[in-house]
């Protein structure tokens, strides 16, 4: 045991010892590297100074370079800043061009503007002249203005769309709602017409008269159709132009009314009181497809009548004097009337006064609704007592040459529905009153 703890004791101051050896070999250790740490700190402060002065030399250098360099750009910048004064003095003077050019052409454009405005105000004054001469002519022919200039515009909204009435297209067959024409004007049946109508007229008698000769056609029918188409014609025109007719309240008649008069007169006189008079309801009822107004609203009724096929006179049926007044261009030919006017004497105011209402017998004072109703009386009015004098009024003018009764028929017709009198309608005239007559059925003219 003792061995033993000399031999850990002997152990401990052998490791003591080592310690002490490694100490000092350590502070050995270290003082050699303090030396070697300053002998290096030495150098290193030698070739400090070496590097600074090297670094300060290579400073000064650069700094000189960098002044040579300073002054170079600066010599450069002066010549660029030469050269950018000089591009912008360039390019003001070319924008002041650039601009002047502009205003001169704007002035140019100006000028041009200025000189298509005037043009554009002659050329709108010329239309407008042509337009006021247009409207003149369309107002004489009686064409309405106001459908030139307020048509409206037409337009597609995916659906039907109704045309607007003053719309050129659109066609409205009621005679109320015809087109305005220029109304009222005044009538002067001695007014003359264009020549090259009539010449018109005479090239298609020419062709008519070689067809007749071939037998084509026959002109000489003597059943009264010219007289017809000649009632027709004033029936229209009575019809379009109500203010120049506002005092003619007359419904005009046709030769197959008085034709239908004499047939069925037979059968009148068997049965007066049941006699049915819807015979006669296209004429006393209105029609307007052939202008003809009701009975019950007029004051006259025109009625042209043929006597045995040689003859020809009016007869005006006044409905508020309760007669008929007869206009004959020639009353000695036929004195005694009584056979041909009876039918038209008893018939008429019996066809007149079933066709009307009791409301409307009112405006009717002085005609006679109570039965029997008894027959109208007529007045032939006589002619001058010198056969070249002049007709008061009152009388009627003699016809000087035989056939021109139809036509005297149709004059004394158009002068009386327009409040004229009948002195102007003699034999003198006639000619003239043929070849407008002519002209009138031949173009199917309708002004007064």
């Amino acid at each position: 045991m003792e061995e033993n703890i000399k031999k850990k004791k002997s152990k401990k101051k052998d490791s003591k010892k080592d310690v002490k050896v490694k100490e000092e070999k350590t502070t050995e250790g270290t003082v050699g590297a303090d030396e070697k740490v300053n002998d290096v700190k030495k150098d290193d402060v030698v070739v400090g100074d070496d590097v600074a002065k090297v670094e300060d030399d290579e400073k000064v250098g650069d700094d000189e370079k960098v002044n040579d360099v300073k002054k170079d750009d600066v010599a450069v910048g002066d010549d660029v800043a030469k050269v950018e004064d000089d591009e912008k003095v360039d390019d003001v003077k070319v924008d002041d061009e650039k601009v002047e050019d502009d205003v001169k052409v704007e002035d140019d454009e100006k000028l041009d503007d200025v000189a298509k405005a005037d043009d554009v105000e002659d050329d709108l004054k010329v239309k407008v002249n042509d337009l006021k001469v247009k409207v003149k002519d369309e107002e004489s022919v009686g064409v309405d203005v106001k459908d030139l200039y307020n048509t409206p515009p037409k337009a597609n909204f995916g659906r039907r769309v109704r045309k607007p009435k003053k719309d050129e297209s659109y066609i409205n067959p009621s005679l109320s709602k015809m087109p305005k024409t220029n109304d009222p004007m005044k009538i002067n049946p001695l007014q003359k017409f264009e020549d090259e109508l009539l010449d018109k007229v005479k090239d298609w008698l020419m062709i008519q008269k070689q067809m007749m000769r071939k037998g084509c056609i026959d002109l000489r029918s003597g059943e009264g159709y010219e007289m017809d188409a000649f009632c027709y014609l004033l029936r229209k025109r009575i019809a379009e132009y109500p203010k120049t007719y506002k005092k003619s309240k007359v419904g005009i008649g046709d030769c197959l009314l008085t034709d239908r008069i004499r047939r069925e007169y037979k059968k009148f006189s068997k049965d007066i009181a049941n006699y049915p008079v819807d015979e006669f309801k296209d004429y006393y009822m209105c029609a307007p497809h052939r202008n003809m107004p009701e009975w019950s609203e007029i004051d006259d009724i025109y009625l042209p009548v043929n006597i045995n096929q040689k003859h020809w006179i009016l007869c005006v049926a006044r409905l508020q004097k309760y007669r008929i007044d007869v206009y004959d261009c020639d009353a000695y030919l036929y004195k005694n009337l009584d056979p041909f006017l009876k039918p038209l004497c008893e018939m008429i105011p019996q066809i007149f006064a079933h066709s009307i209402t009791d409301g409307e017998r009112k405006k009717y004072p002085d005609f006679n609704f109570r039965d029997p109703i008894k027959p109208m009386t007529y007045k032939r009015f006589p002619h001058p007592k010198v056969k070249t004098a002049v007709a008061k009024i009152g009388e009627v003018p003699r016809e000087s040459e035989s056939g021109d009764c139809g036509v005297f028929t149709l004059m004394y017709m158009e002068y009386l529905t327009a409040n004229l009198g009948v002195q102007n309608v003699t034999s003198d005239n006639m000619g003239f009153f043929r070849q407008k007559m002519a002209v009138r059925l031949f173009h199917q003219v309708i002004e007064p």
